[in-house]
């Protein structure tokens, strides 16, 4: 971990709508891109697959793509890095359709989910069909090596949803459980978006763990704040419900830290013991959050990791580039929804 004063002392990022704007342009191909990825040639299959594109993200996973194959001295517009973008947007988009199955989730971003809207039948497959569709161009445009790096990296999210879902309403997880879990699904496909622009971009070793390591940082810290607002934003920016995922029997970082504490810990685990949770519990719930002080715990721990990452970008050549990936670490920390 950082020391606190380099954490103190560090910069602030510039402005990070100038690192969106800044890849607007390539982030439009890889659009186009992945919509021409989705229509091969059978026509509900495009439909339901493209349900999901149509919603909306923030296409986290793609910017970061190109912004570190710029920083790298790759075009961020031209091949391999928008087909590669492409391909990891689709695997991402597998990952939620599959995650809605699972969880039996009703919305995402605001719109009904595939598998809502077509069955869960449809949703496994649709979910199939994007991970082939992703499979296929990366067979295309790289090499074995970043097909046997994407393959470990799926294997991952596939081990901690496994994790996730054999720790739901367990009291006595580990908040190192957590961070594994957090690791596995969300931070590592980030971590490895960032490498690959470096692989692809034949940068070196060093880059490559640079990369990685900022993507790590990132991904560590999006994941934290991703189920912080669980509980503080609003549910029609955030395109699902609040407190889903605790319903749903997810606990996530501020509910550990509550449950560590000695002397709040044993009465907020009996608060979560209550066979059912209506509005009076739920507040209660809050009650003992705010009363742990677990939300600016949670915060203060997120942006760690950013700095965290922050710091891997020592290693990459200055410019415009590597500006955006500084001002997207903390931007991404501090967002409200």
């Amino acid at each position: 971990m950082l020391d606190e004063a380099r954490l103190r002392d560090r910069p602030r990022a510039l402005d990070p709508s100038r690192a969106w704007a800044r890849i607007a342009d390539p982030m439009a191909k890889v659009e186009r891109t992945v919509d021409a990825i989705l229509d091969a040639g059978d026509e509900f299959l495009y439909e339901a697959s493209a349900h999901l594109l149509r919603s909306g993200g923030k296409r986290l996973r793609p910017a970061l793509h190109l912004l570190s194959a710029e920083a790298c001295g790759a075009d961020p517009a031209g091949e391999p890095a928008v087909p590669m973008a492409a391909a990891l947007e689709c695997i991402h988009m597998a990952t939620l359709v599959h995650d809605d199955v699972i969880d039996g989730a009703e919305e995402r971003r605001g719109r009904p989910t595939v598998h809502r809207k077509w069955g869960a039948h449809t949703g496994v497959i649709v979910g199939d069909y994007l991970f082939a569709r992703a499979f296929a161009i990366l067979a295309d445009v790289a090499g074995r090596r970043v097909l046997r790096l994407m393959s470990a990296v799926v294997f991952e999210m596939a081990q901690g949803e496994m994790a996730e879902q054999r720790s739901l309403y367990d009291l006595d997880q580990t908040k190192e459980q957590y961070f594994e879990r957090v690791r596995q699904k969300t931070a590592a496909f980030i971590a490895e978006c960032c490498r690959l622009a470096a692989v692809m971009a034949g940068a070196g070793r060093a880059v490559e763990d640079a990369l990685w390591r900022y993507g790590m940082g990132v991904g560590m810290g999006y994941q934290i704040v991703d189920d912080l607002l669980d509980f503080t934003a609003d549910p029609q920016a955030l395109g699902k419900p609040v407190a889903k995922d605790l319903r749903s029997g997810v606990l996530t970082l501020p509910v550990l830290h509550a449950l560590s504490l000695p002397e709040l810990g044993p009465r907020f685990r009996r608060l979560l013991e209550e066979t059912a949770w209506g509005q009076a519990e739920m507040e209660s719930i809050v009650e003992c959050l705010a009363e742990a002080d677990a939300i600016r715990f949670s915060y203060d721990l997120a942006r760690r990791y950013a700095e965290e990452g922050r710091e891997g970008l020592a290693a990459l050549p200055p410019g415009p580039a590597r500006d955006a990936l500084d001002a997207l670490a903390l931007a991404l920390v501090e967002r409200e929804f």
